[in-house]
């Protein structure tokens, strides 16, 4: 099998990893190399993070939306944009949808669980 010489980049010579050329030979190679702004390890992990929580919130609100009443349901605009770039302020109104959601499921939750009892008061505990 033949392999393959890795890409020259135009050089007749591949050019070495950054860790291993001198300081002058670093800075020529860096300013061949497309400017953007390194994320540290964090930073993309609380954006990842961010992100995750903004779907599962929206996977919340969409599973339990039926069980908000009409006037709540009017009144809640999900900007998916705002969301999507982890808006705190889209974030935090996502969250309080999500509350009065579950608020509501819990309401009726609790509702058919008193008529579940209720029906069950004549026979006797065993």
């Amino acid at each position: 099998m033949i392999r393959k010489p890795p890409p020259t980049n135009g050089h007749k010579r591949p050019l070495a990893p950054l860790k291993t050329l001198c300081r002058k030979c670093r800075l020529i190679q860096r300013r061949r190399l497309p400017h953007s702004r390194p994320i540290n390890n964090a930073q993309a992990h609380e954006a990842q993070d961010k992100q995750f929580m903004a779907n599962a919130l929206y996977a919340g609100v969409m599973r339990s939306w039926e069980a908000l009443s009409e006037r709540t349901r009017r009144t809640q605009v999900i900007d998916l944009a705002a969301v999507n770039k982890g808006d705190e302020v889209a974030l935090s109104d996502l969250a309080r949808l999500l509350m009065e959601c579950a608020d509501a499921l819990f309401k009726q939750a609790l509702t058919a669980r008193h008529q579940r009892l209720g029906e069950h008061d004549g026979l006797p505990q065993g």
